[in-house]
C-alpha cells in the first residue's frame, strides 16, 4: 500500500514541535532571564505535536488493516507488528536513559523503584514522585498508543469491521465516564479526552477514502488550507492563547483530513520532509535524552552568554540531525532485524504508524 507523502510530512513537523517543546523547557527553566514565552507558548507545542500524532495514528491504522480479512489470525499479525514498531526502540533508548541515571549522569534528583523501572519498560503508567510518565517521560504517549492498538486488536479478533469505529467510540466513552471506578493506572488513560483523538483520525480516513476521488481537482487547494491550519495552530499556541478540547478536535481534524487530500510536486525539500517524517520515531524518543543533557549543561551556567533564541534553533538543529542518524543506523536495522524473523514485509503505509 502506497504511504501518504503529505501527512508523512507532517507527522515530522509533529516531530519537530515536540523537539522544540522539550528543548525550550530546558531553556526556559535553566536559562538565566529566558523570556516567558519558553515556559509558556513554545512549551505547548509540544501538545499540538503529540495530538497531531494520535490523530495520524488513527488515521493510518484504519488505512492499513481495512482491507484485511479480519480475524484472530490477522489479529496476532496485527499486534506483533505493533509491538515491533513501538517496543525495541524504545527499550533500548530507556535502558540508556537508564544506565545515565544508575551512573548519575541523569535524572539526578530523581528516586525510582525497581517496579516503577519495570513498568516503564511495559508501558504501565504508575506514580514516582507524583509523575505518571515512564522513565523515558516521552514514553507516556506511548502508553496511549498501546491502548488504541489492544483496542483495536479485540475488534479485528472478533472481525468487527463493518461498524469498528462506533464500536471503539462506545467503548473509549464508556470507559472514560466510568473513569473512576477503575484503578490509578487505567483512569490515568481512561480518562483522558486524548484517547477520542485516535478514534476522529480514524473517522478523517473513512472521509478521506470515500471523497479522495471525488476531490482530486482541488489537491492543491488542500494543500495550502493544510499548511494554513497547522501555521494557525502553531501561531494561536506560541501566543500562549488557551483553546479547549472542542478547538483542538475541529482544527486537527480539518488538518489531517486537508492534508490527507493534498498532493504536492516532488522535489528534494518534499523528499528530505517525508524522511523526517520516517524518522519521527526516533526523533520522539531519542531527543528527550539530549534536553536532559542541555538542562544539566545550563545548570552548571554553560552557554549562558548564547541568546537563548539561537540556542534553542541550533541545539534543536544538532539534536535532529542526531535522531536522523539514529534511525538511519539503529532503528532501520532494529526494525528490519525483527521483521525478518518475523516473516513478514511491512509496507510503506505501515512504516508511517508510529507515535
Amino acid at each position: 500500500m502506497q504511504k501518504n507523502g503529505a501527512i508523512q510530512i507532517l507527522r515530522g513537523g509533529a516531530a519537530i514541535l515536540v523537539v522544540i517543546a522539550h528543548f525550550s523547557a530546558s531553556i526556559g527553566d535553566y536559562y538565566t532571564g529566558s523570556p516567558i514565552t519558553f515556559k509558556t507558548g513554545l512549551v505547548e507545542l509540544g501538545n499540538v505535536g503529540v495530538s497531531v500524532f494520535f490523530f495520524i495514528s488513527g488515521f493510518i491504522m484504519m488505512q492499513t488493516t481495512i482491507n484485511k480479512s479480519w480475524g484472530w489470525q490477522e489479529s496476532i499479525r496485527f499486534i506483533k507488528k505493533r509491538f515491533i514498531r513501538i517496543y525495541p526502540l524504545y527499550w533500548l533508548w530507556t535502558s540508556i536513559l537508564l544506565i545515565l541515571w544508575l551512573v548519575g549522569l541523569a535524572l539526578k534528583s530523581h528516586d525510582y523503584t525497581f517496579m516503577y523501572v519495570l513498568k516503564s519498560y511495559i508501558l504501565i503508567p504508575t506514580i514516582s514522585s507524583g509523575d505518571k510518565h515512564p522513565l523515558l517521560s516521552p514514553g507516556w504517549t506511548l502508553v496511549f498508543e498501546m491502548f488504541f492498538y489492544v483496542t483495536l486488536f479485540i475488534c479485528i479478533a472478533f472481525d468487527l469491521k463493518k461498524h469498528v469505529i462506533i464500536y471503539i467510540l462506545m467503548f473509549f466513552s464508556l470507559m472514560y465516564f466510568s473513569s473512576d471506578y477503575f484503578s490509578d493506572a487505567i483512569s490515568y488513560i481512561v480518562s483522558s479526552y486524548l484517547i477520542f483523538q485516535f478514534v476522529f483520525g480514524m473517522i478523517s480516513w473513512t472521509i478521506f477514502n470515500k471523497y479522495k476521488g471525488v476531490l482530486d481537482c482541488y489537491q492543491s487547494k488542500f494543500t495550502v488550507i493544510s499548511v494554513f491550519v497547522f501555521i494557525m495552530l502553531v501561531s494561536v499556541t506560541l501566543a500562549g492563547k488557551s483553546y479547549n478540547n472542542i478547538f483542538i478536535f475541529i482544527v486537527m481534524f480539518v488538518l489531517i483530513l486537508t492534508t490527507s487530500l493534498s498532493k504536492y510536486s516532488n522535489s528534494k525539500y518534499t523528499v528530505f520532509f517525508e524522511f523526517l517524517g520516517d524518522a519521527s520515531y526516533s526523533i520522539y524518543l531519542v531527543h528527550y535524552i539530549f534536553s536532559l543533557l542541555l538542562s544539566s549543561v545550563l545548570k552548571k551556567g554553560f552557554f549562558q552568554s548564547i541568546n537563548p533564541i539561537v540556542l534553542l534553533c541550533t541545539s534543536s538543529l544538532v539534536v535532529t540531525v542526531i535522531c536522523l542518524v539514529s534511525y538511519v543506523y539503529i532503528e532501520k536495522p532494529i526494525v528490519n532485524f525483527f521483521n525478518s524473523h518475523g516473516k513478514y514485509k511491512k509496507s510503506q503505509a505501515e512504516s508511517e504508524c508510529g507515535v
